[in-house]
């Protein structure tokens, strides 16, 4: 796009903005590494012209930031924010976070403003599958640690082939016998229906 800076946070549960992303090479003439750039956007109320993205759950476009109404000033050793577009992230129809660009030398203009959007549209169904993948990790944990922590003898076949898929330790604590080994046969006499 052009810009010289841009970030982008989410909405985290206190209702505050962390950032997870940021890009700060247009801090050339500033002391600021980006470790010290994100903690100064971190956990920081709504506010400014980039709050009203969030509150109004809408884009906004400001060419001229610090003439704007909603310019709200920037923390001390803060670039100097020039031209600004900020665009929500939604997830499930509620704004979840922002993408934020600043500083472009001719300003942004709609087009810039739909290819954001469709980036934010790509990178909410990014975080999805990320967020997905880390329940499904949670849940396979929890079902791991229940399956191995039961005081019963639990075993999981395929009733077709009657090959044990899994037994918990308790089956071999039990049987301690290898025939009731996971990927051994499990003959019907050995079913607890039988």
């Amino acid at each position: 796009t052009g810009s010289k800076f841009g970030w982008i946070g989410m909405v985290n549960e206190s209702g505050h903005l962390d950032i997870i992303a940021i890009n700060t090479s247009g801090w050339t003439d500033n002391a600021h590494r980006t470790t010290d750039a994100k903690n100064m956007i971190k956990d920081i109320a709504i506010h400014g012209a980039w709050g009203r993205v969030l509150q109004n759950e809408q884009p906004l476009i400001i060419n001229d930031l610090a003439s704007h109404p909603d310019s709200a000033g920037i923390p001390k050793g803060h670039i100097i924010l020039k031209s600004f577009l900020g665009i929500p992230m939604k997830r499930a129809g509620k704004t979840i976070g922002m993408f934020t660009l600043a500083n472009k030398e001719m300003g942004y203009n709609l087009s810039d403003q739909q290819d954001m959007e469709a980036l934010s549209i790509a990178f909410v169904e990014a975080l999805n599958r990320k967020w997905a993948e880390e329940a499904l990790k949670d849940s396979e944990l929890k079902y791991r640690t229940l399956f191995e922590s039961a005081n019963d003898a639990i075993m999981i076949f395929d009733p077709e082939d009657e090959i044990i898929l899994e037994a918990n330790t308790k089956v071999y604590d039990i049987y301690r016998s290898e025939e009731r080994r996971v990927g051994k046969e499990c003959r019907s006499r050995w079913s607890p229906y039988h």
